[in-house]
């Protein structure tokens, strides 16, 4: 299962759409499996093979109420990977059942959990509570907050969450901010790639850039560029995920790059993009 799950999100995206359709029912059957372990695997393979991309039809009722259910479990780590399995998937039908968890928990792991995949399904509903949470104390749900309202695409709330920002200097904080620039006003993305050296933010900021890929294909390869090493492995990964039609003819030139493992991962990127 394990395995599937390493493998199923490397396919074309010709091959993708059947992918989905046909894992969909046989995952969502495993929800219910006797063994805890079983289920965790299966949820943690659902948020990783299903997590939206653009282009994605409508995530499949059975499999996604399925994961739904799973908030019900009594196993910690059942609930705490459903919820993030549903908010990689961004599947709308959860909101109702993540925000009550969170109003529940009100503090605490699993109320961050639940905030976290609300913040990335970015519903309309949950936009009083990203407001409430851009002004409130807790640094944490102030940076989710920031993401969720990103996300939602209203541009008209890009100068609060600037002000905000600005008063900062937590990093993660400013991070997000400019996450939200970039989102919502069409700001650079350099800072984020820049983030990417960083191993204390670099799965935050390769999480934006690859909700950011699409439409900045040709910002995004003009920072594919020497000494950055593994930057430029992730950079050139995260496009071949976009589905962006223009990312093929902008990675084309290093597919066939001196750097053995750049070549490589070049041509691995337009193999998914076809």
């Amino acid at each position: 299962l394990y395995a599937f799950g390493a493998l199923a999100p490397e396919v074309s995206a010709a091959d993708r759409p059947a992918v989905l359709q046909q894992s969909g029912p046989l995952l969502a059957g495993l929800m219910g499996a006797p063994d805890p372990y079983m289920r965790v695997t299966a949820l943690r393979v659902v948020g990783r093979v299903f997590a939206h991309r653009p282009g994605d039809g409508v995530v499949d009722e059975r499999l996604g109420d399925a994961v739904i259910a799973a908030l019900n479990s009594r196993e910690d780590a059942v609930r705490e990977t459903a919820m993030w399995a549903l908010g990689a998937m961004k599947y709308d039908r959860a909101v109702r059942g993540l925000t009550d968890l969170q109003l529940f928990y009100r503090k605490g792991l699993f109320a961050e959990r639940a905030y976290d995949s609300l913040a990335h399904i970015a519903h309309e509903s949950s936009l009083p509570m990203f407001v409430e949470s851009l002004n409130g104390r807790d640094a944490t749900y102030r940076m989710m907050a920031i993401e969720g309202l990103a996300r939602h695409g209203d541009r008209s709330r890009h100068e609060a969450i600037q002000a905000v920002v600005r008063a900062q200097k937590i990093e993660g904080i400013l991070l997000a901010g400019h996450f939200a620039n970039a989102a919502l006003g069409d700001g650079p993305i350099t800072a984020i790639v820049d983030a990417m050296s960083r191993s204390k933010l670099r799965e935050q900021a390769r999480q934006y850039l690859v909700e950011l890929a699409p439409g900045r294909v040709a910002a995004m390869a003009a920072l594919i560029r020497p000494p950055q090493g593994p930057v430029r492995i992730a950079l050139i990964d995260i496009l071949g995920g976009s589905g962006d039609p223009a990312a093929e003819a902008a990675l084309q030139p290093y597919a066939s790059d001196t750097d053995p493992a750049v070549a490589l991962a070049a041509q691995r990127a337009i193999a998914r993009l076809r």
